[in-house]
């Protein structure tokens, strides 16, 4: 059976997420154009096995910092639920994109590398970010690697979006470049 559908989670024919078994019972919370590409991340991650892999890192996220709820994902794509704690959302009017709220979508990226145990890539650029809306407590993100040229390779090319539970288009990241990084190299 399908891990959505497991989960209470269904896809409509318009490529819509939606919950039928959670307080938000059927109403959509997340609007997905491309719906077909949707149906393929079935694959629930634990999100403490995402966090583990951090510890595994030694990158140590703090409460403020562990906002992801749930994650689904692809070999290349991931779908995170982000709740941010209270200490951050209050805060969230001082920012277009608070700086926990774009770690944690960095952090749904690295769904889609959770079996590469050793290997850390930390962001250096980006070609674009696009405002849409204004971000809330609640998010989901939608994270996805560009095609890989090598199983090591020495940087990584993703986009990122963020969408309200309404499934509206909050902010977008294209052209996200990531570089490896050596552990020697971000602890010294």
């Amino acid at each position: 059976m399908n891990c959505l559908l497991e989960l209470g989670v269904a896809l409509n024919p318009n490529g819509a997420l939606t919950h039928y078994n959670n307080p938000f019972s059927l109403h959509t919370i997340f609007h997905f154009p491309e719906g077909k590409v949707l149906a393929q991340i079935t694959e629930e991650i634990s999100v403490a096995d995402l966090y583990h892999k951090f510890q595994q890192q030694q990158i140590d996220y703090g409460l403020s910092f562990r906002a992801v709820k749930q994650v689904w994902r692809n070999q290349d794509r991931a779908l995170g639920h982000i709740v941010l704690p209270e200490s951050v959302a209050l805060d969230l009017d001082n920012y277009q994109l608070h700086p926990v709220l774009l770690d944690t979508c960095l952090q749904v990226l690295d769904a889609t590398l959770l079996e590469e145990q050793e290997e850390t890539y930390v962001p250096v650029l980006f070609q674009e970010l696009r405002f849409f809306g204004q971000p809330s407590n609640q998010m989901w993100c939608d994270a996805s690697l560009h095609k890989r040229e090598s199983d090591r390779p020495k940087t990584l090319n993703a986009d990122i979006k963020l969408f309200s539970p309404q499934g509206q288009l909050i902010a977008e990241i294209n052209g996200l470049q990531l570089k490896r990084v050596r552990r020697q190299t971000m602890f010294g």
